[in-house]
C-alpha cells in the first residue's frame, strides 16, 4: 500500500503576468540607518515624533506570490508600517526541523516590507493567538503527556526559547538602527488575558536579547485592570488591543503609565468566523470613527487585521475549554480591510480618509491592478477511492487509542482500528474525543462522535463473528486562547468501551494529509470516506471560489495545494482558490482531490462561485438550550436583586455576605430601553476573596434564548473573554419576551462574593437594567 506521505505546506508558485510579484517602483524608504525610541508621549524616529499607522497581515495567510500586491494596497492607503505574528508551528513543524522557505520565508517578507517603503512590528511570541492552531505553539510539544503549555517550566521554556533566539537572531540584522524595516518585537502576547508571572515575561525579554535583538521591546493587553497588570513590564511600552471605546481605553492605560507613548496595538476592525456561527461583518463608518478619534489624539494605530487572508490547510484554531467547543473557519476574511481575496472593503476608503484627513505628512502608494476574478469551467471528478484503501504500511499497536501527538503527528487525522467479536448489542462509549470521528463497522458509517456537541455514545448491534471497528478522527484545531490550550492533545482520551466492556487491542494510524501525494485512484471505491480527483483547465489565470454548498464536510486539494476544510452546516460555504496556484493556457492542466468524510452520496463535479458565500445551517446543537429544557426558579430565593447601571462598561456587584452554590442563574427581568432583548459581553464570577474564578473552569449550561443565525449571539460569548462579541437573545424570526435567563456552571460548589458584567458595546439595545441572581448547589428544575 502507498503511504499518504507527511509534507509541510509553502511552497513558492511560479506565476506570470498579472500574477507576477511585481517589484516596487521606487523605494521611499531606502536601506538607510535610523534610530527608533520611545520619549514621553512619542514614538521617534531620527529623533523626530512618528505616529505609527500599522496594518497587520501575516504571511502564511497569503501566498507568497501575492503578498507585493497586499503591501502595495496597504502604501495606497496611507499606512507606514506591517505588523505580523512570527509562527512557531510553521517555522518548526518537528523538533529541531527548521522551515523559513516558501510562504514561510519571513525574512523575505521583512525585506518586501521595506521594499514597499514601510517599516515592521514583529510579534514573535512564541504564543501569538491569532485564531491559529494552538496559538502558534507546535503539536510536538503536546507528545509530552506532562508538559504544560505557556507556563515557566523547563519543558516548555527551553524549546520556545531556543525558538525566540533563533526568530531574534533573524531579525536584529533587519533592525532599523542596522539599515532594515523593524522597529521593535513584542514580547509574548496578550498574557495578561491569561496571566501574571513577571518571571515568565522576563524570560521572553532575556531570549530576545540573547539571540541578538538589542531594539525597542514592547507589550500588547487588553485595557482592563487585570490584564495591564499582568501582561506588562513597567520600563517597556504597553500598547493596547481592542475594537472600540478607544478613548476609555486609554483612560484605562493612563492610570497606570501617565504620559506613556500610547498605541493600539490590535485595533479589531471586525472579527473570526467559527464553524456553524454566522459570519460576522462590522461597520465601516463605526470604525473609522474611532480610528479618526486616535489619530486626532496622535495615536499610534495597528489596524488588525488590514488583510486577514485563508487559515490554508488545518491551520485554523479553536476557542473552548473542557465545557465548550467552537473550530474557527478555512477563511480568515475578518470583516477586514482587504478581503480574503485582497480586493478593498468599504473600510478601505473610509480609513484611507481619516488617514488623509488627520495625518497631513502621510504618502499614499500607487494601486496595483486588480487581481481579476474568474469563473472555474465545471469540474468533473471522474475518479474515486476510499480513504481506508490509502493506509501507510506503518501503524502503531497499543492496548488503549494513542493520542495524536504520540504518533510524531500534529494536525490532520488519525484511524483507530480494532477488532470485535460479535453478537453484542450495547453503546459504543468514548471517555473524550478531541475532536470529530466518523465510526465504522466493516467499512460502513455507523454514526459520529463529536466534542463540540458532546455526542460520546451511539448504539452498536453486532451479528456472530468478528468485526472491524475503526474510528476516524478529526483535528479541527487547537484552542488558541485560554488555558484550555493546554489540554489540546488531539484524537481518543482514556478508554472506548462497548456494553460496558473496555475495547482493547488498537491500531493507529497516522494520516496527517498535508497534500495528496501517493494516492492511488487505481485503487477505485466510492464509500465513505471518499477522495475523489478530477481535472480541469482555464484560459486565463486568476482568483475563484469553489461552491461547496452541496457537500458535505471535507478537504479540497488543487494542485496539490491544501485550500483547507469546507463544511456545508456554515457559515462558510466556499473556497477560496488562488489564481497564483492555478496553470492557465490550452494545454495546461490543474488537478482537483476532494476528500468527503459525511456525505454518502456526494457530488461527482465541482462548481465554482463569483464570490463568497456566507451562510449558516440551523440546527439543534447550535444552541446551549437543549430540547425539552424550560428553567423554573419558582420557590428558589434569591441572592441578590438590583438593577445595572446605564452605559457599556464593567460594573462590579458585591454581594451582602459571602452565597455558597455551584450554579448561577441570571434572571433578567427588564431592558434599559425597555425592549424585548437580553445581551451580555462578558460575566466575571467572583470567589470569596474577590478574585475572578478562571474561565475555563466555568461552562454556560442553559440560555432561554440564542440569536445564532443572524447573529453569533451565542451564550458561550459570556466567559469567552473577548469584549467584541456577546450573548443576544433571539431577534430574527422572533423576539420572545422578558425574562430572560443564563445559568453556568461553575465546576464544583464554591462560595461567590460577587460578579462583574459588562454589557454589549456600540448600541443601547440589549442592555439588562432589573435582574435577579440565583444560586444552588444542585441543577436548578428543569435543567
Amino acid at each position: 500500500m502507498k503511504k499518504i506521505i507527511v509534507s509541510s505546506i509553502g511552497s513558492v508558485a511560479l506565476v506570470s503576468g498579472l500574477m507576477a510579484s511585481k517589484p516596487a517602483t521606487q523605494n521611499p524608504m531606502p536601506n538607510k540607518k535610523h534610530t527608533f525610541s520611545v520619549e514621553g508621549r512619542d514614538f521617534k524616529i531620527d529623533g523626530k515624533p512618528m505616529l505609527i499607522i500599522s496594518g497587520e497581515m501575516h504571511y502564511p495567510r497569503t501566498p507568497r506570490a501575492y503578498w507585493r500586491d497586499r503591501l502595495k494596497k496597504a502604501r495606497a492607503m496611507g499606512i507606514n508600517t506591517i505588523c505580523t505574528y512570527v509562527f512557531w508551528n510553521r517555522h518548526e513543524p518537528s523538533p529541531g526541523k527548521w522551515d523559513f522557505e516558501g510562504d514561510n520565508d519571513l525574512v523575505a517578507f521583512v525585506k518586501m516590507c521595506q521594499e514597499e517603503g514601510m517599516f515592521v512590528i514583529v510579534r514573535p511570541g512564541p504564543y501569538v493567538c491569532t485564531e491559529w492552531d494552538c496559538g502558534g505553539l507546535p503539536g510536538w510539544l503536546l507528545a509530552d503527556q506532562k508538559m504544560v503549555l505557556r507556563d515557566n517550566n523547563p519543558a516548555f521554556m527551553k524549546p520556545a526559547m531556543a525558538y525566540l533566539e533563533k526568530i531574534s537572531s533573524m531579525m536584529a540584522p533587519l533592525s532599523v538602527e542596522k539599515g532594515g524595516p523593524v522597529l521593535m518585537l513584542q514580547i509574548e502576547n496578550e498574557y495578561g488575558s491569561f496571566g501574571s508571572d513577571k518571571a515568565f515575561l522576563r524570560a521572553h525579554e532575556k531570549a530576545m536579547r540573547k539571540g541578538g535583538w538589542k531594539g525597542v521591546l514592547f507589550t500588547s493587553d487588553g485595557p482592563t485592570d487585570r490584564m495591564i497588570k499582568g501582561g506588562t513590564l513597567p520600563e517597556y511600552t504597553a500598547t493596547m488591543n481592542f475594537g472600540g471605546n478607544a478613548k476609555k481605553a486609554f483612560q484605562k492605560l493612563e492610570e497606570y503609565r501617565p504620559g506613556q507613548a500610547r498605541m493600539n496595538g490590535e485595533f479589531w476592525v471586525g472579527w473570526f468566523d467559527h464553524w456553524l456561527k454566522p459570519h460576522h461583518t462590522t461597520s465601516a463608518a463605526a470604525k473609522a470613527k474611532e480610528l479618526d478619534w486616535m489619530l486626532k489624539n496622535g495615536i499610534s494605530v495597528n489596524i488588525y487585521m488590514f488583510h486577514g487572508g485563508t487559515n490554508f490547510a488545518y491551520y485554523a484554531g479553536a476557542n473552548g475549554s473542557d465545557s465548550h467547543y467552537d473550530s474557527d473557519t478555512t477563511s480568515y476574511d475578518y470583516s477586514a480591510v482587504l478581503t480574503e481575496n485582497g480586493a478593498p472593503s468599504d473600510k478601505f476608503e473610509a480609513f484611507k480618509s481619516v488617514i488623509r484627513k488627520r495625518v497631513p505628512s502621510a504618502t499614499f502608494g500607487p494601486m496595483p491592478d486588480p487581481i481579476p476574478i474568474i469563473t472555474l469551467p465545471e469540474i468533473k471528478l471522474t475518479q474515486s477511492t476510499n480513504l481506508f484503501q490509502q493506509l501507510p504500511a506503518e501503524f502503531i499497536s497499543s492496548k488503549q487509542p494513542l493520542k495524536m501527538e504520540q504518533l510524531g503527528q500534529s494536525l490532520g487525522f488519525i484511524l483507530y482500528e480494532t477488532t470485535l467479536e460479535g453478537p453484542v448489542h450495547g453503546k459504543l462509549k468514548v471517555d473524550r474525543i478531541q475532536d470529530r470521528g466518523q465510526v465504522y463497522i466493516d467499512g460502513k458509517q455507523v454514526g459520529i462522535f463529536d466534542r463540540r456537541s458532546k455526542k460520546l455514545s451511539l448504539p452498536i448491534h453486532l451479528s456472530a463473528g468478528k468485526h472491524k471497528l475503526q474510528i476516524l478522527v478529526e483535528n479541527m484545531g487547537r484552542v488558541n486562547f485560554g488555558h484550555g490550550m493546554r489540554n489540546e492533545r488531539k484524537g481518543l482520551h482514556g478508554k472506548v468501551t462497548l456494553a460496558g466492556k473496555e475495547i482493547t487491542d488498537w491500531k493507529n494510524f497516522s494520516l496527517p494529509m498535508a497534500d495528496c501525494k501517493g494516492i492511488d485512484f487505481e485503487k477505485s471505491g466510492a464509500s465513505l470516506p471518499v477522495l475523489k480527483r478530477g481535472e480541469f483547465s482555464v484560459s486565463e489565470q486568476g482568483d475563484a471560489w469553489l461552491n461547496m454548498e452541496k457537500w458535505g464536510k471535507g478537504v479540497v486539494w488543487i494542485n496539490g495545494h491544501n485550500l483547507g476544510r469546507y463544511w456545508s452546516r456554515g457559515c462558510q460555504q466556499t473556497l477560496y482558490v488562488p489564481g497564483c496556484w492555478l496553470n492557465h493556457g490550452a494545454n495546461a492542466r490543474n488537478e482537483v482531490v476532494v476528500l468527503e468524510l459525511e456525505l454518502e452520496k456526494s457530488p461527482t463535479v465541482l462548481n465554482s462561485a463569483p464570490k463568497p458565500i456566507w451562510e449558516v445551517r440551523a440546527d439543534d446543537t447550535q444552541l446551549t438550550r437543549k430540547k425539552g429544557q424550560n428553567l423554573d426558579l419558582q420557590g428558589v430565593k434569591p441572592v441578590h436583586q438590583a438593577e445595572f447601571a446605564a452605559g457599556d462598561t464593567w460594573q462590579t456587584v458585591k454581594f451582602d455576605k459571602i452565597h455558597q452554590g455551584r450554579y448561577l442563574a441570571l434572571e433578567a427581568l427588564s431592558a434599559q430601553n425597555g425592549d424585548a432583548h437580553a445581551a451580555i459581553t462578558e460575566l466575571e464570577i467572583l470567589d470569596e476573596h474577590g478574585k475572578m474564578i478562571p474561565r475555563d473552569q466555568l461552562a454556560v449550561i442553559y440560555a432561554d434564548s440564542e440569536e445564532v443565525i443572524a447573529e453569533a449571539g451565542s451564550a458561550n460569548n459570556v466567559i469567552d473573554n473577548q469584549p467584541t462579541t456577546y450573548w443576544h437573545t433571539q431577534w430574527k424570526d422572533k423576539s420572545p419576551k422578558y425574562p430572560h435567563a443564563i445559568v453556568l456552571d461553575l465546576g464544583k460548589e464554591r462560595k461567590i462574593s460577587g460578579f462583574r458584567y459588562l454589557p454589549r458595546p456600540n448600541s443601547v439595545n440589549g442592555r439588562i437594567k432589573q435582574y435577579k441572581i440565583y444560586l444552588n448547589a444542585a441543577k436548578f428544575k428543569g435543567l
